[in-house]
């Protein structure tokens, strides 16, 4: 007996399936926006739009360590052009790793690290400040 072959259809829903998996959830992009001060990490103008740094497509996670705030400007020249995409993998391996306290680019801030510490700004134990840009 052949064995059956994935059809085109559920090729694209086992893919479907995986860039949800690796979108950012509401604890994380509220975390990310307030890191960056709701404001774009490239230009500093105000920026809500959060982006992954490493591309879904491309094995990116949902985690803190892999998104940044962009303005609307910022957001499209980051799909588009392949000398901001460097930029941002340098960002986040020069500000966001020693921020989260992270030895080694493959490694990711867990989810519940990031839950765990809105949980203690909520009781107001803990205040996160913005990440700020040193040059």
């Amino acid at each position: 007996m052949a064995e059956r072959t994935t059809t085109r259809r559920e090729t694209r829903e086992q893919r479907a399936e995986m860039m949800r998996h690796n979108d950012f959830n509401a604890a994380v992009r509220a975390h990310i926006r307030e890191r960056d001060g709701e404001r774009c990490v490239l230009c500093g103008k105000p920026g809500r739009e959060v982006h992954h740094i490493l591309p879904r497509a491309k094995g990116g996670l949902g985690t803190a360590d892999n998104g940044i705030c962009l303005d609307n400007t910022c957001h499209h020249q980051a799909h588009r052009q392949l000398n901001v995409e460097k930029q941002l993998l340098r960002y986040r391996e020069r500000h966001l790793l020693t921020y989260y306290g992270l030895t080694h680019p493959a490694q990711h801030v867990p989810i519940e690290r990031i839950e765990n510490l809105r949980a203690l700004q909520e009781a107001g134990c803990v205040s996160l400040l913005p990440l700020r840009r040193t040059r």
